[in-house]
C-alpha cells in the first residue's frame, strides 16, 4: 500500500477536487492565491512534462518523428514552456504583492509605536 501511495501522483487528484469544487480566488491569500495558480496550470504543465519525456525518449532511441510530428510535439512543448514562464512571473507578481503587504502592515506597527511614543512624551511634559 505504501509502494502504491508513493506512485501516486496526487497532483490531479488535487486538480480535479479544485475543479469540480470551483477555483474561487476571491476571499484568498496571496500565498493561498499562488498555490491555487499552481493547481490550476496542472494539465498544462503535466502535457508538457509528458511531451518533453516523449522526445526524450524518442532521442534516446534514436528514433525521429516525420516533420508533422516533430512539429506538433515542438509546439506542445514550446506551449508548456510558456505557460510555465508565464506561472514564474506570476508568482513572482503574488510573491511582490505579498511583500508589498507585509512591509504595509510592518510600517502600520512601527507608525503605531511612533505615534504611542509621541503621545507618551506630550503627557510627560510639564505644561
Amino acid at each position: 500500500m505504501n509502494e502504491y501511495a508513493q506512485s501516486f501522483d496526487i497532483r490531479a487528484v488535487i486538480f480535479g477536487t479544485f475543479y469540480r469544487c470551483g477555483f474561487d480566488l476571491h476571499e484568498l491569500t496571496p500565498s493561498e492565491k499562488q498555490l491555487i495558480e499552481m493547481i490550476q496550470l496542472y494539465p498544462y504543465l503535466k502535457n508538457g512534462e509528458i511531451w518533453r519525456d516523449i522526445q526524450e525518449e524518442m532521442e534516446s532511441t534514436n528514433l525521429r518523428p516525420t516533420s508533422d510530428d516533430r512539429h506538433w510535439m515542438e509546439t506542445c512543448i514550446e506551449e508548456s514552456t510558456e505557460q510555465t514562464e508565464a506561472a514564474i512571473y506570476d508568482q513572482q507578481l503574488l510573491a511582490g504583492e505579498m511583500r508589498g503587504k507585509d512591509q504595509e502592515e510592518l510600517d502600520r506597527y512601527f507608525a503605531a509605536i511612533r505615534l504611542k511614543n509621541e503621545l507618551s512624551n506630550q503627557q510627560k511634559l510639564p505644561g
